[in-house]
């Protein structure tokens, strides 16, 4: 694995960043609903994505690329 760290759900901000994926997730716009998303459903999502985009980037710089942080 290229970031094994990123996998470790001891580190901290491995956490976040597996509850921001779980969050954006949970409010990710689906196809084939019955009707499209409004705006407020796509600001929630786009505030979610940009939480997991944070996430992400705190967790690779704790050491997500397997080297010591």
């Amino acid at each position: 694995m290229e970031k094994p760290g990123l996998r470790d759900p001891a580190k901290p901000e491995t956490k976040t960043l597996m509850r921001a994926m779980k969050a954006a997730a949970a409010v990710r716009p689906l196809e084939g609903e019955p009707a499209a998303p409004g705006d407020a459903e796509l600001e929630e999502y786009a505030a979610a994505v940009a939480g997991l985009e944070k996430a992400w980037a705190g967790a690779e710089a704790a050491g997500g690329d397997g080297r010591a942080a």
